[in-house]
This record gives structure tokens, C-alpha cells and sequence, in this order.
């Protein structure tokens, strides 16, 4: 995964969890600079819960994050250069239609997430009938734009996991049976 990441290839990292899927994400960027990985990356997760773990990681790998969601609101548009927060507030950043600022400010965060390297972790927990619907159409846009894109996800299905590859043009990048044995 950080070989395809470094080479601004889109992958979709399926793996079981404890086995690194997100310090293969931020490595790359941690390690910079690497044209778009040097700019920002936006962090995304389905939970707030999930966030104190990733920010965790990041401090770990020498990054400075904010969190931001409802609850905690750190970020000034997204322009900080590593920003954790919950899908909604990513999908609305995109749509132009932030939640957490004035209307007047949107192009702000629209322009952030449309200038960032994007991960979304934990895609399994998002709704098949709205959530994962609009990430692949989030994705299939950012693949256009020539954006870089990293999903993770521990247990979605064999074939919705086929559908990212074919539809949003992600690598797909799984855990072998030895990479399992060696966690174990």
C-alpha cells in the first residue's frame, strides 16, 4: 500500500483490523514530500469515537492533527495540513455546503478537500444505501481530478470491494494469509 501511495496510485486497503491499515495511509505522507502528499490530508472516519485513535497514530509518525467534528470543531476550513473528522463533514466540504461554517465560507473547505490527500477509514460501518453511494461517487470524481484516495475497510464484502476497484479505479490491497500469521 505505501508503494502504490507513493506512486499517487488510489488503493483500497482491505485487512483485518490491528494489522496497520492506517499507519500504512499515513506513512507516506508523514514521509513527504511527495507532490500531493505534501500538501494536506484529510482523515476521514464514520465515527467521532474512532478519532483519538487516529489522531494517536498521527503524533506517533511526528504529524500535528485537529480533529474536527460536532463535537470538537478544531479546524479553520480545513486548511490545517493534517485534519481528522467524520465523513459528514467531509461529504459536505465536497458538496460545498460545510456543516460547521458559514455559507459564505464554503469554497474554503470545498477547495481543501478537492486539494488534499483524502483517507476514509472504516468504509465497512458507512450505509450501502446512502454513505457508500456517495463515497463512490466522491471517489470516481477525485479519480477524474487525478486526486489522491486511500479506503480502508476490515470486513466489507467480496463485492462491493470488487465495485470500488471497477467503479472508482482504486488498487485493491490485501492482507495475505502470512500478513494475518505474523500479526497473530
Amino acid at each position: 500500500a505505501i508503494e502504490a501511495l507513493e506512486k499517487i496510485k488510489p488503493v483500497l486497503i482491505v485487512a483485518p483490523t490491528g494489522l496497520g491499515k492506517t499507519r500504512a495511509a499515513l506513512s507516506p505522507f508523514a514521509q513527504g514530500p511527495i507532490d500531493i502528499l505534501e500538501k494536506r490530508l484529510i482523515y476521514s472516519l464514520p465515527l467521532r469515537a474512532l478519532a483519538r485513535g487516529v489522531m494517536d497514530e498521527c503524533k506517533s509518525l511526528g504529524l500535528k492533527p485537529v480533529i474536527h467534528h460536532g463535537d470538537e470543531p478544531e479546524s479553520r476550513f480545513f486548511s490545517e495540513r493534517v485534519v481528522i473528522t467524520t465523513v459528514d463533514q467531509y461529504f459536505t466540504a465536497f458538496a460545498g455546503a460545510p456543516l460547521s461554517w458559514a455559507s459564505h465560507l464554503s469554497h474554503a473547505a470545498a477547495g481543501a478537500v478537492l486539494t488534499s490527500y483524502s483517507v476514509f477509514d472504516e468504509v465497512h460501518l458507512l450505509s450501502p444505501q446512502r454513505g457508500l453511494q456517495l463515497l463512490f461517487g466522491i471517489l470516481r470524481l477525485r479519480r477524474r481530478w487525478g486526486l489522491l484516495s486511500c479506503v480502508m475497510t476490515a470486513t466489507l464484502p467480496p463485492s462491493v470491494i470488487e465495485s470500488f476497484g471497477e467503479f472508482c479505479g482504486l488498487e485493491r490491497i490485501e492482507a495475505s494469509p502470512s500478513d494475518i500469521e505474523q500479526r497473530d
